[in-house]
């Protein structure tokens, strides 16, 4: 009889040891609120915080969409299949006519079908620039690199986009070649 109520004070100890350390309750051992935690999960009983970077989102949204309105944006849209932007880089022009290409503008490689918008900001002798895009294949690690130009000067209510795809053809040669 002794052995059964040890064996049942051991089995609570390590009942309750283990629901302190499941994922699936609070940091303070309690279990209120959340059972089943999504696959982007946030600290249980914190959802305020979700809420408030989606706050600050839209927020940055607002802005971003004014601004584009009073000065104009870039918008360079990658709609590759297989390859990512690794770089984006501006011809800048120094002071004494010596040209130069900037530092990489992408804070990330844009992957296949994502876009970054940029303020057009420019001072007006200076409004066509030259542009390089290096692109990476995302399996092979290929690169190549492109070049052109577009606007940099504020155009009110007009946004320069920029859509960067690769074609590359497929050559068959028949067997029966006469």
């Amino acid at each position: 009889m002794r052995s059964i109520a040890f064996v049942g004070i051991v089995a609570v100890v390590l009942a309750s040891s283990a629901a302190a350390d499941s994922p699936f309750t609070h940091r303070d051992g309690s279990d209120d609120g959340d059972a089943i935690l999504p696959m982007t999960s946030y600290p249980l009983g914190e959802s305020q915080s979700v809420a408030h970077s989606m706050a600050r989102a839209l927020r940055w949204q607002w802005i971003e969409r004014d601004l584009c309105d009073q000065v104009g944006c870039l918008v360079i849209r990658n709609d590759t299949r297989f390859y990512k932007v690794a770089e984006f880089r501006i011809e800048l022009i120094d002071r004494n006519g010596a040209s130069r290409w900037s530092q990489n503008q992408l804070v990330h490689p844009l992957l296949p079908t994502e876009k970054l918008v940029r303020l057009k900001v420019a001072p007006a002798d200076s409004c066509d620039r030259d542009i390089m895009f290096v692109l990476q294949h995302r399996k092979t690690r290929e690169k190549l690199v492109m070049e052109s130009s577009t606007n940099f000067c504020p155009t009110p209510n007009a946004d320069n986009v920029i859509r960067i795809n690769v074609k590359k053809p497929k050559i068959t040669v028949p067997e029966h070649i006469q």
